[in-house]
This record gives C-alpha cells, sequence and structure tokens, in this order.
C-alpha cells in the first residue's frame, strides 16, 4: 500500500472510460474517478502485481476500494488492462456505485492485514472511522511487536536473551536455524524437531502468520502478539463453501486453513522453513524447494512422478499444490501438500490436480491412470473416510462417523475440529460422552470445533458446560453463543452470563459490519430480547440496506411477534431487490402459507426449490405444500428429481412412501 503518486499509480488514468455494473465511469488525469458528476480521489494504490488495486476518498473517514483493478502483467500475456477483480458484479443499489457498498470499505475490509498497528477506530453511533496506523505497510512492529522492547531485548546479557522470548517470533526463527530438518542414513525424508504444529502454544510462528494468513473473525479491537492466537480470532474451519469435503481449496482462505491440514505441517514444518518471512518469497525456485526436504533421487524421478523430466508435471507442485485463479489472474497455490484424489472426483465430484492440467481427460481416466501405476491410495484410507463423512455431514446421516473421525490422532486438529462442527441433530448417548471428551482435547481447534457443534445438535447443554469457563476466548464465547437460551443452573449458569458478555464485546470488534449485527440480534432473540434483536435487524440494514440476513431474520421476528403483514410486504420488498436469492422466496413462501395464501405461496416455494435444488428443505417443503394444494402429480416428481439428487435424506425418502 502506497500512496498515489504518478511513480507509485501503474494504471493509465488518461480520460478513458469504462463500464461495469451498470455504471459508467472515467478515469480522469491526476487519478480521479468521475461517475454521474460526482468526482472521487484516488488516495492510495493496494498492491502491485499482478494486479493493483485502488484506493478511494469515501464519507466519514472510508477509504473506498474501486471495483475496477488494474492488470498489472504484461500485455501479451493479457495485461495492461482494466479489468473486474470480483467477477460479475452482484445485485446491487443503482442509486450507489459499487465502490461505495459497505463491502468495500478498507478500514474494516483490508486495513487490518495490509498496514502495522492498526487501530479501525470505527464509532457505531455515528457510522464513521477514525483509522490510525504505526505504518502504512507491513513494517517489523506487524510481526516482532513494538520496538522499543526489541531494542531493550538487544541490550541484555546474551545468555538472556535466550531465555527471553520477549515476541516470541525472533526465538522461534532462532531455534528453526538450530534445528534445521535433516537426513537420517538411508531416509528419502528428512526429520528433525522443527517447532510446535499446535495452534495452542503462544509461541507457534504460525500463530503470527494466521491473523492475516486465515479466514477469520475479529475478537478484540486490540489483538495481541503474544498468548493463545485464538483470543484474538476465530479461524475459519472447512466449512462447505470455502473448501470442498475432502479440504481442498474452493474459496479464497489465504493459506492457513489448507497449510494446518498439512502432513507437513503436523511434522514441524512452519511458513518461514519455505518462506522468507520478509519477502514472503519461496526460499529456492522449483523443485529445490521440496529437495531441502526430500531427497530428490527419489521423488524428482519419473518412476515418482510419472512424468518426463523437465515437463510441468514433473513439479512437485503440479501434483501436490494446484493453483486456482482468485481476483481475475492471481493463481494462488493450495497449501495442503496433498497427493492427488482423482477417486473421490469420481464419488464426490471434488477437483483432483491431474485434471487440472489434464482437462481434457475425465476423472474416471486419471484415477484408472494411478491404479495402473499402482500408486492409488486405498479405497477407504483416512482421507477418504474424512471425505466422505464431511460430504455426508449436511443429511445428518453422518454423526457416527464424525465423531469416530474427531478421534483420530493422525488428522491434523484442524481436521478433527472441522468434522465434530459438522455433527447436527440428536447424538446417541456415546457420540455425546466423546464429544465431551473432546471438549477436555488439549488443541484449542478441537475444542472450538466443538463449540461450533453445540448451535446444530439437539442436545446442546451436554456438552456446552464443559466449554462456558475454556481458557481461550473463541472457544468459550462459541460456546456461550450456542447456549444461548438454553437454562442452566448453578456455577454454569454464572459462566454462561460471563462468557455471553464477552461474545457481545467481541462482536463489537467488528461493529461496522452489517453481519456482526445479525448475529447480535440472533442472540438477543434466543433471549428473548425482542426490542434488542430488532434494533440490531435495523441497525443492520442501515448500514446495508439490502442485506438479505437481516431481512430474513427481521421478517422472522415479525412473525413471532405477530406481525405477519410486515413480515409480508418485507419479503416481497426482499424478492423485488434480490429476484435470485431462492432463500428470500421461501421465507415469502413460508409466511404466504401462514396468511392463507396457498396459491401465492406454492409459486413462491417452487421458485425457492428451482433457485436452489441443492437445498433440501426447500424442495421438501415445496413437495410438501404441492401436496396439500392437491397436486400430487407435482409433489412425485419434485421429490423423485430430488431423490436422484439427494439419496441419502431421509425425509425425502419417507414423503415418498407416503405419496405412494
Amino acid at each position: 500500500m502506497q500512496p498515489a503518486t504518478p511513480e507509485t499509480v501503474l494504471a493509465t488514468f488518461a480520460g478513458d472510460s469504462q463500464t461495469h455494473a451498470g455504471w459508467e465511469r472515467t478515469h480522469g488525469r491526476g487519478g480521479i474517478v468521475q461517475a454521474q458528476d460526482t468526482s472521487w480521489d484516488v488516495r492510495y494504490t493496494f498492491g502491485v502485481y499482478p494486479l493493483q488495486q485502488y484506493l478511494l476518498t469515501g464519507r466519514d473517514g472510508r477509504l473506498l476500494v474501486y471495483d475496477l483493478a488494474w492488470d498489472a502483467r504484461p500485455a501479451a500475456e493479457g495485461g495492461q488492462r482494466w479489468f473486474a477483480p470480483a467477477g460479475s458484479a452482484p445485485e446491487a443499489d443503482s442509486s450507489l456505485p459499487p465502490w461505495a457498498a459497505h463491502a468495500q470499505s478498507w478500514n474494516g475490509q483490508c486495513a487490518a492485514c495490509h498496514s502495522t498497528a492498526l487501530r479501525k477506530g470505527y464509532d457505531a453511533a455515528s457510522d464513521r472511522f477514525e483509522t490510525r496506523w504505526a505504518e502504512l505497510n507491513v513494517g517489523c512492529e506487524a510481526c516482532h511487536g513494538r520496538g522499543s522492547r526489541h531494542v531493550a531485548w538487544a541490550k541484555l546479557d546474551p545468555s538472556a536473551r535466550e531465555s527471553i522470548a520477549h515476541a516470541g517470533f525472533e526465538t522461534q526463527l532462532t531455534a528453526a536455524s538450530r534445528d534445521p530438518f535433516r537426513f537420517e542414513p538411508g531416509a528419502a525424508i528428512a526429520s528433525g524437531r522443527g517447532m510446535t504444529a499446535k495452534i495452542s502454544d503462544p509461541g507457534a510462528e504460525l500463530n503470527r502468520c494466521l491473523p492475516c494468513h486465515a479466514r477469520r473473525r475479529e475478537l478484540s479491537t486490540a489483538p495481541a502478539l503474544a498468548g493463545r492466537v485464538l483470543d484474538d480470532y476465530a479461524p475459519s474451519l472447512l466449512e462447505p463453501g470455502l473448501y470442498h469435503p475432502d479440504g481442498q481449496l474452493d474459496d479464497e482462505n489465504f493459506e492457513y486453513g489448507s497449510f494446518a491440514q498439512s502432513r507437513m505441517h503436523q511434522a514441524g514444518v512452519t511458513c518461514s522453513h519455505c518462506h522468507d518471512p520478509h519477502s514472503a518469497k519461496p526460499r529456492a525456485e522449483g523443485n529445490q524447494l521440496c529437495a531441502a526436504c526430500h531427497e530428490p533421487a527419489r521423488f524428482a524421478a519419473s518412476e515418482h512422478h510419472h512424468h518426463p523430466l523437465d515437463s510441468p508435471g514433473a513439479q512437485c507442485v503440479s501434483c501436490h499444490m494446484p493453483d486456482k485463479t482468485f481476483m481475475g489472474v492471481h493463481a494462488r497455490r493450495d497449501h495442503a501438500l496433498r497427493v492427488p484424489r482423482p477417486d473421490l472426483s469420481v464419488e464426490l465430484g471434488t477437483p483432483n490436480a491431474c485434471n487440472h492440467c489434464h482437462s481434457d481427460r475425465d476423472a474416471r481416466w486419471a484415477a484408472q491412470s494411478l491404479e495402473r501405476w499402482n500408486i492409488a491410495p486405498p479405497a477407504n484410507d483416512l482421507a477418504g473416510q474424512l471425505a466422505r463423512a464431511m460430504a455426508a455431514a449436511k443429511s445428518g446421516t453422518a454423526n457416527a462417523r464424525l465423531v469416530a473421525l474427531g478421534a483420530r490422532a493422525e488428522l491434523a486438529p484442524i481436521q478433527r475440529a472441522s468434522a465434530l462442527a459438522l455433527l447436527r441433530g440428536r447424538l446417541r448417548a456415546d457420540e455425546l460422552e466423546a464429544l465431551r471428551q473432546f471438549a477436555r482435547d488439549p488443541d484449542d481447534l478441537v475444542r472450538l470445533g466443538v463449540a461450533c457443534a453445540l448451535a446444530q445438535i439437539e442436545q446442546p447443554a451436554a456438552v456446552g458446560g464443559e466449554l462456558l469457563g475454556d481458557a481461550t476466548r473463541a472457544v468459550r464465547i462459541e460456546a456461550a453463543r450456542a447456549l444461548a437460551g438454553v437454562r442452566l443452573d448453578g456455577a454454569l449458569r454464572t459462566q454462561q452470563a460471563q462468557a455471553l458478555e464477552e461474545w457481545f464485546a467481541a462482536r463489537q470488534s467488528e461493529a461496522e459490519r452489517p453481519e456482526t449485527h445479525v448475529d447480535m440480534a440472533q442472540v438477543h432473540a434466543r433471549l428473548g430480547r425482542a426490542a434488542d434483536a430488532e434494533h440490531e435487524l435495523r441497525h443492520a440494514l442501515r448500514l446495508d440496506p439490502r442485506n438479505l440476513a437481516a431481512r430474513i431474520n427481521l421478517a422472522d421476528l415479525q412473525r413471532a411477534l405477530g406481525r405477519d403483514r410486515e413480515a409480508e410486504a418485507l419479503l416481497r420488498e426482499t424478492v423485488a431487490l434480490t429476484p435470485s436469492a431462492a432463500v428470500a422466496w421461501h421465507a415469502l413462501g413460508l409466511a404466504l402459507v401462514r396468511l392463507d395464501q396457498r396459491a401465492a405461496a406454492l409459486a413462491a416455494l417452487g421458485r425457492a426449490a428451482e433457485l436452489a435444488p441443492e437445498e433440501v428443505d426447500y424442495v421438501y417443503v415445496y413437495a410438501i405444500a404441492a401436496r396439500e394444494a392437491g397436486q400430487l402429480a407435482k409433489a412425485r416428481e419434485v421429490t423423485e428429481r430430488a431423490l436422484r439428487a439427494h439419496p441419502g435424506s431421509a425425509e425425502l425418502a419417507a414423503l415418498r412412501r407416503e405419496l405412494q
């Protein structure tokens, strides 16, 4: 990030015009964006290669991320052009340019990871930022702590320095250089003590990287460098939409969530073993980087990779770190360093590295190739078990398998946590007992996975009490959120109240986001605080009038308060604003059922099922509505089609029997 000057701005601001998202804009000389008789100054540049973005001066202390970016690649590679890094623009309020939308605010979306010692300075009452930072870019203190502490440490006697981890990070890097991974006699893979792989260790190097290299929620307005990282951040687990069922990268995850799954991470390999921590560049080029720990005679041979030497397929990253392009032009590699699994592609529809290159072939061909080379993994190996269980989790039929996987010490903590977080419905007594044991696991992530499961199981109180007094903030406040409205007794009730208060305080660190206020409204509603819930939802809509979650939740609250006509009006307005949102049509359909507008309800529910056939609940409710309307043929057709797509759905199977 740099101030915008003729030297730092790569794009052409020469009076050219572009039209995107229904808005024509002119890139005026001197770094001006003009649209509909209004001008925005380009204040800062953001990034250099392969793309550069621009921050515009906005209202109330905001810096706005311009929705077009400059492709900095050479023209021969398709660069030197304006383009939309987010692809097609979402449905937007035409009264505001896309870059003025709430989600385009740099202060709350990007700033914390791209500047040093940032303080957002957001005031929720006035919806204004007074953002401050120590350095505009990422400087030394972002990772090493205050410079004054470093100076004081440097003045100590050398023996004293060894015993004081004044900010943690320097000592860990020194340990890495003292104890490198090394080859034992006859070994093809180097081994060594390395550094801890546990996120619960405050000194773990990965904890320095997590805040900016993970999808996560902020839990503090003033995060600390030392201490438990999950006191300040709650990283996303391997959630559908972010990851494929086998843990492969799906949406942007900024590396942490992938690397935390890897066998290398489990073995003690850290970010700085492969990357220079100051430039982030790999420490060596191509396969030479991997050769530091993997014997080239064994792994750089055609007998291992089954591709011609010096071909792209002979590169380690081609098979073990396939890339995916984000922001239009930025290819980023999956850091899970996994073995290609085309067999799971055949079974589950997940991507695989083989077909990433051999796009003219199908996954079955790739799986057969691995079998022919005698390198195909066993059909029911641990990775396959995890992928299948996570794929089946949504149907509620995989609880026993997910609990069993949570107990597998061979899996990475993030994998165990993610399996447990997908539990849902009513658990058996033995499954509840296992979950209680997992609630005492020494790894913070595993306990966070248990806390995430509480909101989806029918007996959260049977387990949640173990977590309300947890030593780690992310764990105890997630448990408190899940148990909001559940009556507890004695000391647990006191812990519940304290952890809930802490949860509300933590959410204030992201008060500029409308989804934060939706979260708080949901908890208020479960606590019986309808007025507080409505206040938060209306605040969310002031921040973003088109926010779907706020609209759906407000309509549901109005329904609970007996204000069905208000809910109907709000939902009709919502489907008009966002006609492709299946959730809005489904909610409208249910509201119309309650108002006894059966024909209109059936049409709305049908639209929801058409827009989101992957949502079993939408299709099921539509089939029920068709049956209730006397349209038995339609109900049977919808049910049969849905069962072909969701053969594991017990609800759909029962409905088919009823319709026969």
